[in-house]
């Protein structure tokens, strides 16, 4: 189970919780008292109706205007009640997920030893041989200028800049598989992200935008276009769009950073040791595929 997803059936589950938790503590409705209402020359009318247990005789109490407390409160109770029997039910769905294994069939080729991994053909392409096809697939990069300046990666790429460089290094050392100014085309408009990155278990694209002077008014101006780009073809900030910014007075955070990597590319992290990793919490980061 990927690890977003993992998020957010815990939140949900946690949440409803919280809420049966708060409406079994609400005052239950009385016992065979309902609300009637009615219309009468434009006005609301309210009636209390009770069901003698004795007799089975049913009464109706006209409730004045003095008395619409007492509607609001035969209501609220009711609509509590209903409310906790859809929390209960679909807590109860929320909670059978939990028991779902979606690894199990890639779990079952990959546990196998390499000589019997040979004499099969999975059933689906496993995450990694997603994400190498992927990794294989042919771009057309954008290229340099001669005036561009020269500022290579730890691992010899060539980016734009220093601050592009940090981000780059830093995936390497985290062994994270991304593209470098990836074409996309987003309807006729063909762009290139600073970074691509590719999700094998839900097969998305997540892309990186780093931002470098955004108190530089054309540059902001056309940063906020590309933005509203994104969004127009369904790539939103915080789901499959990052983005990282700069000034000339806020260099690049890179415990920022790190909290970026780790809530929204976990899939895209290798088992290593994070240690001295900026903003990487102790011990060791583990991708999806090793979370099994």
């Amino acid at each position: 189970m990927s690890a977003s997803y993992q998020q957010w059936l815990n939140h949900e589950i946690s949440h409803y919780e919280q809420l049966r938790n708060r409406l079994r503590e609400l005052p239950a409705p009385e016992e065979r008292v309902s609300l009637e209402i009615h219309h009468c020359r434009g006005f609301v009318q309210y009636y209390a109706v009770t069901m003698d247990r004795e007799n089975g005789v049913r009464k109706r109490l006209y409730l004045k205007k003095a008395e619409e407390s007492r509607a609001r409160d035969i209501q609220q109770r009711r609509y509590h009640a209903k409310a906790l029997k859809i929390v209960e039910k679909n807590l109860k769905k929320l909670k059978a997920f939990q028991e779902f294994e979606p690894r199990a069939l890639d779990d079952l080729y990959l546990n196998m030893p390499p000589e019997r991994q040979a004499l099969v053909a999975p059933l689906e392409p496993t995450p990694q041989q997603r994400l190498d096809r992927w990794r294989r697939l042919p771009r057309a990069l954008k290229g340099f200028s001669p005036n561009d300046p020269s500022i290579y990666t730890n691992n010899g790429e060539r980016v734009r800049s220093k601050s592009e460089k940090i981000l780059a290094d830093l995936f390497e050392r985290l062994h994270m598989v991304y593209i470098y100014e990836n074409p996309v085309y987003l309807g006729d408009v063909l762009i290139h992200p600073d970074f691509t990155f590719y999700n094998p278990y839900t097969d998305e694209e997540v892309y990186w935008e780093h931002m470098g002077k955004i108190d530089d008014a054309n540059y902001a101006d056309h940063a906020l276009r590309r933005l509203e780009l994104y969004q127009q073809y369904g790539i939103y900030l915080g789901t499959n769009l990052i983005v990282t910014m700069e000034s000339s007075r806020h260099v690049l955070n890179q415990n920022y950073v790190m909290s970026l990597i780790q809530t929204r590319l976990s899939f895209a992290i290798s088992e290593v040791e994070t240690k001295g990793v900026p903003g990487a919490s102790t011990g060791t980061v583990r991708s999806r595929e090793s979370q099994r």
